[in-house]
């Protein structure tokens, strides 16, 4: 007997829920808060969507859902008897509900193809690049990432045949070509390199600062008159002749076999940096991870950041700037920052010569048919910049944007979200706060270790201070990013933001925040969220995004952009800047006032102080893996929980990290659970800039791509639930609330 449909059904599929307030951005459903109502071009009933599968491959497989699903939606039992017809007392067997176990199953695999067909009709937009990859192929390739890579001379350049060989395993997507890439230490860590020799930083010292002949070497154009080197030239600057094509073949074909002779123990690749690892050889950061396909969410080629600005641009000079000066300002304590003469001096320097850097393009890079929103460009700024715009003369970097994220909750309150400061009550059990710091040491600051650590080798560990403090300055926020579990610092939040303040705890409890206004079970007074809408649901989706995160970041790091880092960069400053070789660096980057302090930091060389000795991780830095992770998480967590809720008692550390102590400036009531989350993301991804292995561009666009893949985790969910679910409710990244976003379907 056909039944009415039943009113809780009936809701999930209404076509007159209310738009949202993003009019002005009409199309784009995973980066703005559109109801699927709202969707172009797409129909909005799951029988339709299935609809599309029938007519693709699928149709096999799924001729039966729609019936399935229309059975659900209208309440009808299978056989077509009424559960309340036959009372309580005589339903027979255990397992009554209204779909059999069968049933079930076949409606999961619906949601599943429907969600799968929602994404996809996201479309797939470009992915253009900045272009130095092909400017500079005929300079061994210096406009891109080659760290670890085979060198070929002293300046630390690639070898082209090792280069190609990347890309070639790039466009294959061969396990086997992966395999293939000649790396630059020592091959598969033997304890000799190549020569035989025993390697080491000091043995490197005394070995690559002689001439010698250098294999594979390649003619390049001189970028001052346009012309080529003759072979004299080459030999001269190379340090001998070039090898003939049978010499070169012969090499990487050695250098292939010798790869394959051992590899690293997996017990001393997980347990980082050790004296035991010392002086082997660092891999290529999982290149293949760029490449996994995702069973959630919306496919790797389906978001795209913009290009990064290229080599020879003011805006990567720019961004150099910025980078020393957090170098030279790494020892400095976060609360000293308004009487500290560097960071005044920092200020001044980029007011005055660099605060009109770009960075991002002004808008993001979408679909066809779809409108791009602004970027966030150049430094921040007081008052803020709007999105889409560079600063203008009213626009000023101080030192409450100095370091900072873009958003306006990173421009309130102190330097350091307070989700960062806390002792971390977690369960039973309390996290402290408090780290294990790093001596304070820089690193890569002399021609020999930079080369060491260009080839790939491993230097010694980081030295560690005995006595932990709180997080009090950007060398201890360096120390706290690269060493942190993915997920850590969103947990931890998760943990301040559930746990309510508790006077009974040592560490006195958490923040008590509640859940967001659409929560389904807020108002209820018979159930409550765990499974769905509650810890076990949130814990999920964070390590979901993260997962999401960094395969879509991977994809952009090694298919799209392979963009070089900040110390390879500032490899080519120092050459140029000594005179030693020509290379494409705009000449505002001499203009800066810390160009000198960094040569006196470092016995005048110009290359960027690391904080950690073996510097930048082995992958490209655009776009930047913590960065992403961070958009996403703190995503998820602002989707939970209401955002707009106050935070009290805002805390700073003291100059020393010993103790926590009010934080009294006038913006002090001002601080929210979505601010402060805002700077978390923005504390973790800036904070690898202030370690030097990321650029500020790297940031800003990776934490808004990071949102976009939480938002598309999210509107995936929204076809699992049982519940009448009206989607979250949040503020983003570009200060827009956005409403309706994963809502049940």
């Amino acid at each position: 007997m056909k039944k009415t449909p039943k009113t809780s059904r009936a809701h999930k599929t209404n076509k007159n829920q209310p738009s949202t307030s993003e009019s002005e951005i009409p199309n784009d459903h995973a980066a703005t808060s559109k109801s699927e109502a709202e969707q172009p071009k797409m129909s909005r009933s799951r029988r339709s969507f299935l609809g599309k599968v029938t007519a693709a491959a699928l149709a096999a497989s799924v001729v039966g859902i729609p019936k399935l699903i229309q059975s659900q939606q209208e309440g009808d039992l299978p056989g077509g008897t009424d559960l309340a017809e036959r009372g309580c007392a005589t339903a027979p067997g255990c397992d009554i509900e209204i779909l059999t176990p069968t049933g079930r199953a076949n409606v999961q695999l619906a949601k599943r193809v429907t969600a799968a067909i929602f994404d996809r009709s996201m479309g797939v937009p470009a992915h253009p690049c900045n272009g130095d990859e092909a400017l500079y192929s005929n300079r061994n390739y210096i406009g891109n990432f080659t760290k670890a890579l085979r060198k070929i001379n002293n300046f630390g350049e690639v070898d082209p045949a090792a280069y190609c060989a990347l890309l070639k395993a790039v466009r294959t997507n061969s396990p086997a070509d992966f395999e293939r890439v000649p790396l630059g230490c020592v091959p598969c860590n033997n304890t000799k390199d190549t020569d035989g020799a025993e390697t080491d930083e000091q043995a490197l010292e005394s070995k690559y600062t002689q001439d010698q002949a250098v294999p594979n070497a390649q003619p390049y154009s001189n970028s001052s008159d346009g012309t080529t080197l003759s072979s004299a030239d080459e030999a001269r600057i190379y340090g001998g002749s070039v090898n003939t094509d049978a010499q070169d073949q012969a090499g990487q074909q050695q250098a292939i076999d010798d790869q394959a002779s051992s590899v690293p123990n997996e017990s001393e690749s997980r347990g980082g940096i050790t004296d035991a690892s010392r002086n082997r050889q660092r891999r290529l950061g999982d290149p293949q991870g760029g490449l996994a396909y995702q069973l959630e969410n919306v496919a790797v080629t389906q978001l795209a950041a913009p290009p990064p600005p290229a080599l020879a641009s003011a805006d990567v000079a720019a961004e150099t700037v910025e980078l020393y000066w957090g170098a030279l300002t790494r020892d400095v304590p976060f609360i000293n920052y308004d009487s500290d003469p560097t960071i005044a001096a920092a200020i001044s320097d980029l007011n005055a010569r660099f605060k009109f850097y770009a960075g991002l393009p002004q808008y993001e890079i979408v679909p066809p048919g779809r409108t791009p929103r602004p970027e966030p460009r150049g430094f921040p700024t007081q008052p803020l910049t709007p999105l889409g715009q560079i600063p203008g003369p009213s626009n000023n970097i101080t030192v409450k944007t100095l370091f900072r994220g873009f958003t306006k909750g990173d421009q309130i309150g102190p330097f350091l979200s307070q989700f960062l400061i806390r002792d971390v009550p977690f369960g039973p059990q309390t996290f402290p706060a408090k780290i294990q710091p790093a001596v304070a040491q820089d690193y890569m600051m002399d021609p020999a270790s930079w080369l060491f650590v260009q080839r790939g080798c491993m230097p010694s560990p980081l030295p560690l201070l005995p006595t932990p403090r709180l997080i009090s300055n950007s060398r201890d926020l360096s120390r706290y990013i690269e060493f942190c579990f993915v997920t850590q610092p969103y947990n931890n939040a998760l943990g301040l933001l559930m746990m309510p303040p508790d006077p009974q705890r040592l560490d006195g409890g958490g923040y008590g925040i509640p859940f967001g206004p659409t929560n389904p079970y807020l108002h209820s007074c018979t159930q409550e969220g765990f499974v769905t809408f509650g810890m076990t649901h949130i814990l999920a989706l964070i390590q979901k995004a993260a997962f999401a995160a960094h395969t879509h970041t991977w994809h952009e790091k090694w298919f799209v952009h392979r963009r070089l880092r900040p110390e390879e960069y500032c490899g080519w400053v120092n050459f140029d800047f000594r005179g030693e070789r020509d290379y494409p660096i705009h000449s505002v980057l001499g203009t800066s006032t810390a160009i000198p302090k960094i040569a006196a930091k470092t016995g005048g060389y110009y290359f960027l102080p690391q904080a950690y000795p073996e510097g930048s991780p082995i992958f490209p830095s655009y776009t930047a893996g913590h960065a992403t992770a961070a958009g996403a998480c703190v995503t998820i967590l602002k989707a939970f929980f209401n955002d707009l809720a106050p935070i009290p008692n805002p805390k700073q550390p003291n100059a020393t990290g010993t103790a926590l102590v009010d934080y009294t400036e006038s913006d002090a009531n001002r601080l929210t659970v979505g601010g402060e989350l805002n700077k978390l993301a923005a504390n973790i991804g800036f904070g690898r800039d202030l370690a030097g292995v990321h650029w500020r561009s790297d940031n800003a666009a990776s934490i808004l791509r990071g949102e976009d893949v939480a938002i598309s985790l999210l509107e995936d969910w929204g076809f699992t639930y049982n519940e009448n679910f009206a989607g979250f409710e949040f503020t983003d990244f570009r200060g827009v609330r956005r409403t309706g976003i994963g809502r049940s379907r």
